[in-house]
């Protein structure tokens, strides 16, 4: 082999390894950007229960919001589940009220996440103090866009109970926290498919008593009032009459 040979096969084996490395090179850091791009977490949705005050003795509401915490997602349903956790030496009871999503489009501040659109929905108040269900749309493919903005997911219809008896007085200091289950919490997109929730974001919220407006009498009892009222102004009115045909009469 002449000199002129061994030399063109040098190049031409530098040529290749400058090629096959130039190449890997760039497949490499292909890889490596597209591993770093599938290691970015998808956009998750936060739950938020929020805080509420409740009339003893009466029904109240409490607002649960969402938001995205990266991104706008597409909502298509979602199941919901809750529990009531009472605090230690509550007097009275706080329990969850029938229907629920029955107050979700009704006039509100808050922007609701399936407003405008036909939804499907069931809820199951399997024990006092926990309810489940479900709402969806009832077109498939339809679909809320849901982003960083909060919006509300569900209205939670509450009621409080006094033990026969009591005051409602003793029952102002009363606490209770309404904490979702994520054990049977899950949110669909507009194809069926899963969303994350982000669970150590999300949080619980807390019903306080207050003082109610004074009880308003049943109809019963606005029955026997007014028939009351009605028997006095009557004998008043014949004793009037009395009087003054007593005195015509003199």
């Amino acid at each position: 082999m002449t000199a002129d040979h061994t030399f063109c096969k040098c190049l031409d084996m530098n040529m290749v390894h400058s090629f096959f490395r130039s190449y890997l090179g760039r497949l490499l850091l292909f890889v490596a950007v597209l591993g770093l791009n599938s290691l970015e977490a998808p956009a998750a949705i936060i739950v938020e229960v929020q805080n509420a005050n409740v009339a003893v003795n009466s029904i109240g509401t409490v607002d649960v919001l969402v938001y995205s915490d990266s991104g706008d997602v597409n909502i298509g349903g979602f199941g919901f589940a809750f529990e009531i956790l009472p605090a230690a030496g509550n007097v009275g009871l706080l329990e969850f009220s029938d229907p629920q999503l029955a107050n979700e489009t009704s006039t509100m501040a808050r922007t609701y996440l399936f407003d405008g659109g036909v939804v499907d929905s069931g809820s199951f108040v399997t024990a006092q103090t926990y309810v489940d269900g479900f709402l969806f749309f009832s077109t498939p493919g339809d679909f809320s866009i849901l982003g960083a903005a909060q919006q509300l997911l569900i209205r939670l219809d509450v009621r409080h109970i006094l033990p026969g008896g009591t005051g409602p007085a003793l029952a102002l200091s009363d606490t209770f926290e309404i904490r979702p289950d994520f054990n049977a919490f899950d949110f669909a997109d507009d194809l069926g498919g899963p969303l994350s929730i982000n669970q150590p974001a999300s949080s619980s919220g807390t019903v306080q008593m207050m003082s109610g407006p004074a009880a308003v009498p049943e109809p019963g009892h606005l029955a026997l009032m007014f028939a009351g009222v009605a028997g006095a102004w009557l004998r008043k009115r014949r004793s009037g009459l009395s009087a003054a045909t007593s005195s015509l009469k003199t």
